[in-house]
């Protein structure tokens, strides 16, 4: 089956202490080939997102983006927080936008009530889908979608981004050891995404921090330039384990799906073009 290699990045991948910057070109030399950007985090735009987003457009790197849905006490009204992200996207490239909600560690605030945070997603993802004009997902791990769970229907429809981050032995390639390795849910026929280290090259990535986030996108480079800007069918790990696993033909593509693969050529030959001597 196949799988796209990508990363998440934020400010935290740039040294204060240097005044260079990361070098997102070198990313395909380490076969990344897409990234999601953190956008913000409260009402606060992350330090580093629009040198990202510049950089995405000048070296022609599939992008989304995120935002850390603040939960705690003293925060703002999560539909506030999605609308200052949806209000920034208006008028910009459509992208996919995705709500980073989770209680990462110990470390941070006990989540709200159950439907507390049911209500806060859906309003964050109703302002941030107004403003890509593309259906926000949602990015959270195992812990933290226990405890949404029983999911409600409007949840589930969303495609998921799972953070579980696995231990990879030293000195080991982290994308060839996880290739064949998927996260434990449910849910994995809308598990668009998985986060499966923290672990990754990058230095080497163009990157000042030695640690990267990697991610597994469950389908084709093609197929994920489509989904980004929201314009093909969500792809998941179970489907694509089961279209690797038959040998029967697939079906004849609709008009849409022929319309979204035209786009995704024409950009790619305007790249080529731009490249001819």
């Amino acid at each position: 089956m196949e799988r796209t290699l990508c990363c998440d990045i934020s400010f935290y991948q740039d040294a204060p202490s240097t005044t260079i910057k990361p070098e997102l070109s070198k990313m395909l030399d380490v076969g990344i080939q897409g990234v999601i950007l953190r956008i913000s985090q409260n009402l606060t735009l992350d330090s580093m997102f629009a040198y990202y987003w510049n950089e995405c457009q000048v070296h022609n790197i599939p992008h989304m983006v995120y935002g850390f849905l603040q939960y705690w006490s003293g925060s703002v009204d999560a539909g506030m927080q999605g609308k200052f992200i949806g209000d920034w996207m208006k008028g910009k490239e459509k992208v996919r936008g995705w709500c980073d909600f989770e209680r990462p560690n110990a470390n941070f605030s006990v989540l709200p009530p159950r439907q507390d945070c049911l209500n806060m997603i859906q309003n964050w993802m109703n302002q941030v889908d107004a403003g890509t004009g593309i259906e926000s997902g949602l990015y959270t791990n195992l812990s933290t979608l226990a405890y949404l769970s029983p999911l409600p229907d409007w949840l589930k429809k969303r495609p998921f981004w799972l953070a579980w981050p696995i231990t990879i032995p030293a000195n080991t390639d982290v994308a060839e050891y996880t290739k064949n390795v998927f996260p434990p849910t449910t849910l994995m026929n809308r598990v668009s995404m998985w986060q499966f280290s923290w672990q990754g090259p990058g230095l080497l990535a163009g990157m000042e921090s030695k640690g990267l986030d990697m991610d597994w996108y469950f389908g084709s480079l093609k197929e994920f330039k489509m989904f980004c800007k929201g314009i093909t069918e969500l792809p998941s790990a179970s489907s694509s384990i089961s279209a690797s696993a038959s040998q029967s033909p697939s079906a004849s593509p609709s008009q849409t799906n022929i319309k979204a693969e035209l786009k995704v050529l024409i950009e790619e030959l305007a790249v080529l073009v731009e490249e001819l001597p």
